[in-house]
């Protein structure tokens, strides 16, 4: 078997779609929605829009859930029930607010008014530590990486430190599961 490197399987950011930092999140919710579109015809590889500054550097990066959670208003709402080990019996009853505030919250309707004051940089989601790795790292680094994470991407970085690309964990699972197949055939 050949030895593949998470270069083999990224998905150089020449080849994303990207939106600029300063752009609103109104411009980006019609540029996802595009994205996501040719995704499920297959014209795509990726739902992710990366976010890049003036000089096209990436500084994170926007999916549909990123996209959700930065248009719930009431999201920023949350009071911490893990914050300190001595809420006990508490919880639940933080847990309740917190669920009854967001449904007061009316983040649905407010939708149009937050994705025109808001700013892409405002939401994006930027790489976790975890999530960034090297171009020459392993697969069996990726593969420990998207597992312990949860991650549905890694941010793949060059020698100098630099994001040149992404790895999509469903293409990190394609790639896997026709190595698998090859074997057991």
């Amino acid at each position: 078997m050949n030895k593949l490197t998470v270069k083999d399987l990224m998905i150089r950011t020449g080849d994303l779609a990207s939106i600029h930092s300063q752009a609103s999140v109104a411009e980006a919710v019609v540029a996802l929605g595009k994205l996501v579109e040719n995704f499920r015809i297959g014209g795509h590889s990726s739902r992710v829009l990366l976010v890049v500054d003036d000089s096209g550097r990436m500084l994170g990066k926007l999916s549909p859930v990123d996209m959700l959670q930065g248009l719930d208003a009431s999201s920023s709402l949350q009071v911490d029930a893990t914050a300190s080990a001595h809420l006990g019996r508490v919880r639940h009853i933080i847990e309740t607010c917190n669920v009854s505030q967001r449904h007061a919250a009316s983040s649905w309707d407010e939708a149009y008014d937050v994705s025109h004051h808001t700013k892409v940089c405002d939401i994006m989601r930027k790489p976790a530590k975890g999530q960034i790795i090297s171009e020459d790292a392993s697969l069996n680094e990726a593969m420990h990486r998207f597992s312990d994470g949860r991650y549905s991407n890694l941010f793949v970085a060059d020698g100098e430190h630099n994001l040149v690309g992404v790895l999509d964990v469903n293409l990190f699972y394609d790639a896997l599961a026709n190595m698998v197949s090859k074997v057991a055939a």
